[in-house]
This record gives C-alpha cells, structure tokens and sequence, in this order.
C-alpha cells in the first residue's frame, strides 16, 4: 500500500477553563524486563523489525571505548573513558552481510582521510571500530580502537554527552521506567509536547518521529497532530493527519517507534504529539525523567476544555519529555532543527556564525548548550545539508550565576572559545575547540571564593584573561589561562584596585575587552566617577576618567545596570554604559592606538535608558570601518512597556542611525547579546535571535527578519528609522 498522509485543518475548540486529565494511569515498566525498540509500519498492518537493531552498540571491554551507530541513519556518538567524545552521520555499506560504517571529518587536519570506520557482522554479534577523538585538554586528535564481542549484549549508555535529535531517529536516552495514559472517560485525547527554535531558524517541519507502546499486542489507530504555541501553551491546532491504523502493534516494554514525513509550517515554536481515542486505542507514553533528558512542555488537551501542563498530574511531575523528536529544514539548516528546548534563558548567551548556531541556557539547576551547524561558510543560503545535525548537550548540573559573555582565542593554530561563571565559592570556565560541539569545564586554581557574581572573561594571545568582581573587597580580581602541552594552566593576575564600586550596592558590573595592546576594564568608582585601566598582564595604564557620574543612594542593588564592551585588535574600544545622572544611555570611545598613556576618549549620549540590572547593554565594533552597534532598552510612551533600541554609529563622522521599537512588557529579564557573521549583524535577547541585517546600504539594513514581541516574536513590518543624524559630543 502507498503511504498517503493528507493535510487536514481543525476548527479551534471554544475557549474554556482547562481541567485535569480524568482516570491518569502511570504504568511502570518491568525492570526485568528489556526493553526493545522496533520499527513499525502502517503500510500493511504488520509489525516490522528492521534488518537489525535500530542501533548498533560496539563497547570495548579493554579500554572502555564505545561507537553507538544507527544502520539506518549513519547517525553515530563515539566516546572514551578519558573524555574523548566525537558525533556524526556517516555513510552505511552492506556487503556479504557485513555492515560498515565510514566518514570523513571536515577538519583540514585529515585532509579528506576516513577518520570513522566500523564493522558490525550481525550473524556473529562482532564488531569493531577505529576512530579519531579529541578532548578538552589535547591539542590534536587521538586513534582509538574498539574491538566488541557482541554489539547486542554491549549497553553504551556511558557516554557522557547524547544527541537529542539523531536525524530522525527517536531520542535514544533515556531507556523508560514509566508511561503515562488516559483512562476512558474521555474518547478525544491529544497529548502534545512543545518544540522550542530560536526565530532565526524559518522553515518547516520536515519529519516526526515518536516512540508509543501499549499494554497488550493489538490494533492501534491514531492522528499526528500539530498545534501552534500561544504564550507557552498549545494554540491552535495547524496540522492533523490521516488517521493512521495497525492491525497488530507490540505491547510493552516493546515500545514502537513510529514516523510521519511532512511538510508543516509551525512557526519557530510549536507542539507535536498525537490525538487518539483511549476507548479504542489504549496508548501509552514513555517518557524520561533521567538529568540527561532535555526539558520539555507537555500538554493535555480535549474539545471543549483549554489544554493543560501534564505534568501538573501527581507522579508524572518529574517527567521531563516524551519519546518524541522532530526533524527541522530551513534556509540554512536541514535536517535535526528542532529540540524540544524549554529552559529559561540565561543572558543568552547566542550566537550565530559560519554556518553554526549556539546558545546556552540555564533553568535555576543545569546549563545546557543548544548547538545547530551546516559546515562553515553556509550561514545564508546553503546548497547541500551534509553537515547539517542540532542537538543539546548537559554541560553541568548546580546553581551558578554571573555568566555573561563568550570570548575567542588561538593557540597552535586551533581556535577556543570559552565562557566563565561563579559556582558556589568556585569560579569556573568552560572551553571548546573551533572544531569540537562540546564544552569541558574547568575551576580556576586557588581562587579561595569571594563575595559576588560578576564575572569576565576575555581572549588573549594563546589563552584567556578571566576577572571577578570581589564585591566584598571593591576589587576586580584577574587570572591568565593558558594552554600547555596537554592541558590548561592558571595563574593569577595583580587585581584591579581604588575603590571600585561594587554591583551589590548598585553599581555598575564592570565590563573587560581585549586587543593586542592589552585588556582594557571599564567600571565605576564608589564616588560615581567612571574609569578605564588598560592591562597588559601586571602592567596598569590609567586609570584614565570617563566623565562624572553620581554614586547610587544607599544599598539598592536592583539599581546596578550592566556595562558593555568591544576592542579592535588595534586598541580602538567602546564601552556602553547607563549614566545614573542624566538618565541616558551613554558610548563611550577609547583609542589606544596612538598611544597607549594618554588615549583618545570621546563620549556620546544614546538616548534615554533604564536602571536595573535586569535590563541589557551590548556593543560590537568593527575595526574596519570604524562601526559600532550599540544595543539597549529605552523608555517607552506605552505604559507598562519598554522599547528595544539599536544604534548604528560611525565612530569617525560621528553619525548614527536609530531602529526602535516597543518590545518587553512588564517587569522581566531582557538581556543583550550581539553578534556578527562577516556584514551580518545578529541582536540576540530573551526570545532568541530578532534582527539579522546587512550595513551596506548607507544606514539602510538590507536584510531585516520580523521583530519580537514580549509573546515570542512574530515577522511584521519593519520599523523606521532615521537616516544618518548628527550624534552631538557630550563631554
């Protein structure tokens, strides 16, 4: 029979109050029992086991060494017990019976050679593998060797990092303890989960993939459906299937794995899952409450009654997402777009670049890393999506605070970027090769705690400058990174002195960026004046006065405003800042290239901003032409509202243009992020990233995506703006 899924619209239910799911049944599955995973087709109403497992595990008892690939996808996760860890789709060959696995890395460092081989002999259960792999703390990649007895008796659960979406494929983590199902007081149920993109993916739903069981083999029937989100719950339905039918399907633990290809346009945030009968059709969901397992919105809903969180069901609370995964293909990347993603941005830390996106969020417990890439070079309109896989990755589970930024460096030819933040009394930093998805974290050496949350970190020549602000102390401590033979090192820097007012009290966090000529630290003594010292390892300049400014009244920490930064590698530097005394955001510009002991210090006023640390600054420079975009929050006419305000200036005519637009309502956290891919400048903030455009034509954006909204964001018209106005020097 031809597979034949058609395309149905529902009417919305009426508005109602959302009540609990009646007869809620929580089954546990059998320990003793395994759990299997099979393919199942509607196609003629039998149940299908692939040509062998759905996934090949290879574990070397030896070494410790593990290679987890799918026969159908190429999909595979290779790690070792040091650390090493690789990912990847690769290509699947069968010949005599034997299964092999190949693929070569992008990475120049192999010019074009295999670098993942492995075979599986599913009649004999032997399997062997070599690849290359490479941790946080090896300058190049090593050979590893796996030689497995039996692929179907080895567990590779032990990896320390999974992909979330595997080209299609089901989740793979965790294996399910639980399911849930609705009793049969209801005979319409839809059970849904929520997929969460940034707005700069924009394209479709491509493939859905779902795992589902019941208790007892028989028929089953169901619909895919998908709903749009409105203010983080299901809105209105967009897409329903055909009634999909199995004449026999497995029951549990047997879990099967079910698929719909599709094209489904569902906005960058959606729900998917399934509508079905329980009278008729007793499903059942596992679902993961493992760490490892993303986080994810679940919703129940029935006609006639508003859709409403699952997990608000005693027993089904801890639960942290379905069995249920989505392909994603956009203009830029294909295949593995969409995570279900729930967490509550941290400073969104975002950005967008070569052909790779990242961000990281942080959910009051655990950081985790969203990371979506195409191969370099194919930000804008790629041709093929061979390279194309997202996935989220758990980078540590504690509470920590003060993460804020996100700076690069090269050592031995490979590019590292890193980020830092406090932990309890630790002050800790995370590293990731150019070439590498993965963050490995590390604790600086001897730091001994101190009181504060305020951290920096900038690149150097071959490693990182990290600062504290010891708010206890009214200092801003410092320490190099740098990298050796196998590992990185610390070592600690004269701090930063002369009563520097502490964010605790309401002054400003102090902000760093680097150039060649050294880092340069802006902040705010306790008299109010503002300052900028530039360093050069235990060298100081400076400090060199800003303007005036006046201190914050008393201990009113909710006054601090948060600073922002950018060099040029030459030593040109602009510094975004809040001026207490004149209610206006400020740039100020710093040129050290002409000499580093007495600079070129201009300042200009933005426009009017906002007190609070709740509320963002950010600038990027570019040296080449001397532009610099600031960004920032402003006052606006609507009540209960603030505008989002990006400022293009030209640090040479002293000319600006001006976009603003109403964007947060309310008392929230808005903070700033931006980025640049070449011409391309990316905002990122709490909804993710908004503006993408080229400053090409005079100050007109060439490019401009819809604005957001305090709901998510939403394309609309774009904003006027002035062109090219005087900007008046103010000191």
């Amino acid at each position: 029979m031809t597979r034949r899924w058609l395309l149905a619209f529902l009417l919305a239910a009426p508005a109602a109050a959302a009540r609990s799911a009646d007869d809620v049944r929580i089954v546990p599955i059998n320990p003793d029992a395994s759990v299997r995973f099979v393919h199942v087709s509607p196609d003629d109403g039998t149940v299908q086991e692939s040509a062998g497992p759905s996934t090949f595990c290879l574990k070397d008892a030896g070494n410790g060494g593990i290679l987890q690939f799918g026969p159908a996808t190429g999909a595979y996760v290779a790690c070792g017990a040091d650390g090493f860890f690789e990912q990847g789709v690769g290509t699947v060959t069968t010949q005599d019976g034997v299964v092999t696995l190949s693929h070569k890395y992008g990475s120049p460092a192999f010019q074009g050679l295999e670098s993942v081989h492995a075979t599986v002999n599913p009649t004999t259960g032997q399997g062997s593998a070599s690849f290359n792999a490479r941790d946080e703390s090896h300058g190049t990649f090593v050979r590893l060797s796996i030689s497995s007895a039996n692929v179907f008796a080895d567990s590779c659960g032990s990896c320390p990092a999974q992909t979330a979406i595997n080209e299609g494929a089901l989740n793979a983590f965790p294996i399910p303890t639980n399911t849930i199902s609705f009793g049969t007081s209801a005979n319409d149920v839809t059970v849904l989960q929520q997929f969460s993109l940034n707005s700069d993916f924009d394209g479709h739903v491509s493939r859905l993939v779902m795992g589902i069981g019941r208790q007892g083999a028989g028929p089953l029937s169901f619909q895919w459906t998908v709903y749009s989100d409105h203010n983080g719950s299901p809105g209105d339905p967009v897409y329903t299937s055909a009634p999909v039918t199995y004449p026999d399907f497995p029951g549990l633990p047997t879990i099967g794995i079910v698929s719909l290809d599709a094209r489904i346009v569902a906005g960058v945030r959606f729900w998917a899952g399934i509508r079905y009968d329980p009278q008729t059709d007793p499903i059942y969901f596992p679902y993961g409450t493992n760490s490892d397992s993303p986080l994810a919105k679940i919703a129940y809903c029935e006609p006639g009654h508003a859709c409403g969180p699952v997990t608000a069901i005693q027993g089904f609370d801890n639960a942290r997402s379905l069995f249920i995964s989505a392909d994603y293909r956009s203009s830029w990347l294909a295949s593995g777009g969409a995570v279900e993603y729930g967490s509550q941005p941290m400073d969104v830390l975002s950005e967008k670049c070569d052909g790779a996106y990242y961000r990281f969020d942080y959910d009051g417990t655990r950081l985790v890393q969203l990371y979506a890439e195409n191969g370099p070079g194919t930000s804008l309109a790629p041709r093929v999506y061979s390279n194309a896989f997202a996935r989220i990755t758990p980078i540590l589970a504690a509470q920590m605070a003060g993460l804020d930024g996100i700076a690069e460096t090269r050592y031995n030819g490979v590019r590292y970027s890193a980020f830092s933040f406090t932990q309890g009394t630790d002050l800790r930093w995370c590293t990731r090769p150019g070439d590498a998805t993965d963050y490995a974290c590390h604790s600086i050496s001897g730091f001994g705690g101190g009181t504060g949350h305020y951290t920096r970190i900038v690149g150097v020549d071959a490693g990182f400058e990290i600062s504290f602000g010891n708010a206890q102390q009214d200092r801003i401590e410092r320490w190099m990174i740098t990298h050796g033979p196998t590992a990185w090192q610390t070592q600690p820097l004269n701090p930063l002195l002369g009563q520097i007012g502490n964010p605790e009290f309401g002054f400003p966090w102090f902000a760093a960026a680097s150039s060649k000529v050294g880092v340069a630290y802006s902040y705010q003594t306790s008299t109010g004046q503002p300052q900028i010292q530039l360093t050069s390892g235990n060298v100081f300049y400076g400090p060199f006065a800003l303007g005036t400014d006046v201190p914050p009244p008393g201990f009113n920490s909710t006054l601090a405003t948060r600073m922002a930064a950018d060099c040029t590698r030459g030593g040109l530097c602009v510094f975004g800042r809040y001026q207490t005394v004149s209610g206006k955001n400020l740039l100020d510009m710093v040129d050290f290239r002409a000499s580093i002991a007495d600079p070129e210090i201009r300042t200009w006023q933005i426009g009017s901003g906002i007190a609070g640390l709740q509320f963002g600054r950010a600038v990027s420079l570019r040296g080449r032409n001397e532009t610099a975009l600031y960004a920032s929050y402003t006052p606006s006419s609507i009540a209960d509202q603030y505008r989002l305000q990006l400022d293009g200036i030209d640090l040479g005519k002293y000319t600006k243009f001006t976009i603003s637009y109403d964007f947060g309502a309310g008392t929230s956290h808005y903070p700033l992020t931006l980025s640049r891919a070449d011409d391309e400048w990316g905002l990122a903030h709490k909804f993710g990233i908004d503006l993408l455009y080229k400053w090409d034509a005079g100050c007109a954006p060439a490019r401009f995506r819809g604005h957001g909204s305090a709901t998510g964001g939403t394309e609309g018209t774009p904003p006027p703006f002035p062109c090219q106005v005087p900007i008046v020097q103010k000191f």
